[in-house]
């Protein structure tokens, strides 16, 4: 009989198929079934570990590699979080590695990566863009009803999604609740007039087409759309759903725009969430708010380092 314990999995499977057993024995073959596959699993992981991790022999760094490998974070910024904490000062705090003491490190590392944005705009103007399903429209109704509820500021809407019915339809609706101007565009060089018909107000903001990074033609007349107000903000909306692929292939995409923040989609959603930081690092865009829900307006909050050390640590070992 092989020792790998995979080929001895087949074979223990290719028996109980070709012959009938008593439910004792089934439950026992199963029961052994699962044991060699944990035992599998654990090389695996093992294997995984970088070499200084594995040279520590701590159990809780090796859980705590394997629950940000899980949250699908980069391994470069795994091994700099994890080296936090192997050239900590305190032998005591390696070898028990609570939850306050991970946080801690975890969060020096995210200072250097993630910049923030508070909610003050510079520019009147803001441009909310994005791939198409990532929550644009929502999401600028969320951040108009806290404007105008909350804070009593006075705010425009426009909306340039003409490729979509359903969206103006929708972005009208939240603006009769609102009871807040929304002017409809067709082109970039309406954009002018409708922004003056809006001067008076605290702020403008406008829901723009989701675009396919795919298509030139799409991101060509966006950009065409961009270039019409000079002073302004750019909101890049992100999902947090997305594969890291996908987002990195977006945020390449968009490498016209010098200035941008980023908003990111559907963390309520999200399997994984080290997508936020990767996203920082290798953006260095300031990420503003995240959303967790469909409920307007709430489940929008703006984004902070614990907040982003929480979600990395939902599983955290203790």
């Amino acid at each position: 009989r092989s020792e790998n314990p995979v080929q001895l999995l087949q074979e223990r499977v290719r028996n109980s198929q070709s012959k009938e057993f008593p439910p004792s024995k089934i439950n026992e073959e199963v029961d052994e079934i699962k044991g060699m596959l944990n035992t599998v699993l654990e090389k695996i992981n093992h294997q995984q570990l970088p070499d200084f991790v594995r040279a520590s022999n701590n159990e809780k760094m090796k859980k705590l590699f394997l629950l940000l490998k899980k949250q699908g974070l980069e391994e470069s910024l795994i091994e700099e979080i994890l080296r936090k904490c192997v050239g900590s000062e305190s032998e005591n705090s390696i070898a028990s590695l609570d939850k306050e003491w991970i946080h801690g490190k975890i969060k020096k590392v995210i200072n250097n990566h993630i910049k923030l944005k508070n909610d003050d705009y510079s520019a009147k103007v803001l441009f909310f863009i994005g791939p198409t399903g990532v929550g644009k429209t929502t999401t600028i109704a969320k951040l108009a009803a806290q404007y105008t509820l909350e804070e009593g500021k006075s705010v425009g809407l426009i909306s340039a999604d003409t490729y979509r019915i359903a969206a103006v339809q929708q972005l009208k609706v939240y603006s009769d609740i609102l009871n807040l101007p929304l002017e409809v565009i067709y082109n970039p060089s309406e954009i002018q007039d409708a922004v003056s018909r809006l001067n008076n107000k605290d702020t403008i903001m406008v829901d723009t087409a989701g675009r396919s990074h795919r298509d030139k033609k799409q991101m060509h007349e966006l950009r065409a759309l961009l270039e019409e107000i000079d002073e302004k903000e750019i909101y890049l909306v992100l999902s947090c759903t997305s594969k890291d692929n996908d987002i990195r292939e977006i945020i390449k995409t968009y490498s016209f725009l010098t200035n941008y923040n980023i908003i990111f989609t559907k963390i309520d959603e999200a399997t994984n969430l080290g997508t936020i930081l990767n996203t920082a690092k290798n953006t260095q865009q300031p990420i503003t708010y995240i959303t967790t829900g469909q409920s307007v307006p709430d489940d929008i909050e703006l984004l902070n380092h614990d907040k982003i050390v929480n979600l990395l640590m939902r599983e955290v070992p203790q």
